[in-house]
């Protein structure tokens, strides 16, 4: 329950925190206020992010890798979230906003065309870190020196390597094989070959033309 001065100022239109600027439309605190509160939240967060803790003030626990929540939250946030898409979809919207989706799709065309490019960016950065590893520095083919990176791809040396990606991904983009590669601590047995050299080194044994 707010003081009668709050009251008092919040009728005058006034930031309860200053007390000299205005508040912003339905807030009790002007633009400058809410700016500093904001900032003063976030040095918060980056703080305990660094010393490996959950995000939330009152939480000790250690953060999950690659997260800002400890594995109690972020189950949480994951039900939550799940929920929310749930009834949105139940609600014939669509589950990631809740906008208005296309009458063929599960999603409207906004968040369809913004998945995709997400997931392109995603890939990119993941294929980069996987074709760094095996290069040992700048990605680039191990035969002919190939650097564009939309040139190259993971060779398997020991040949069997779209049986082995169909295993591992069941059948999905390269994106989740080079999941797989780096979830499992970049397995040997790979290299990197641009298309040609791929392509040459599998028609003739496992060696590109360009070494015969």
């Amino acid at each position: 329950m707010r003081s009668k001065h709050h009251v008092k100022l919040l009728s005058e239109g006034m930031c309860i925190c200053c007390e000299i600027n205005e508040v912003v439309e339905n807030k009790i605190h002007c633009t400058e206020c809410i700016k500093k509160r904001k900032d003063a939240t976030k040095a918060v967060v980056v703080d305990r992010l660094k010393r490996g803790l959950c995000k939330y003030r009152t939480c000790d626990k250690p953060l999950v890798t690659g997260t800002t929540m400890c594995e109690c939250h972020l189950d949480s946030e994951r039900n939550r979230m799940n929920s929310k898409r749930k009834k949105r979809h139940e609600d014939g919207l669509c589950p990631q906003c809740g906008g208005e989706r296309d009458s063929d799709t599960k999603y409207c065309s906004k968040c369809l065309e913004f998945d995709s490019e997400f997931r392109k960016e995603i890939g990119q950065r993941i294929k980069l870190e996987v074709m760094t590893h095996y290069s040992r520095g700048k990605p680039k083919c191990e035969c002919c020196g190939e650097t564009i990176l939309d040139m190259l791809n993971l060779d398997h040396k020991n040949g069997g390597g779209n049986q082995h990606r169909k295993e591992k991904t069941k059948g999905k983009a390269s994106l989740y094989f080079y999941r797989w590669i780096k979830k499992n601590n970049y397995p040997d047995g790979y290299r990197v070959f641009c298309y040609n050299c791929n392509y040459g080194a599998s028609r003739h044994g496992g060696i590109c033309p360009h070494k015969i």
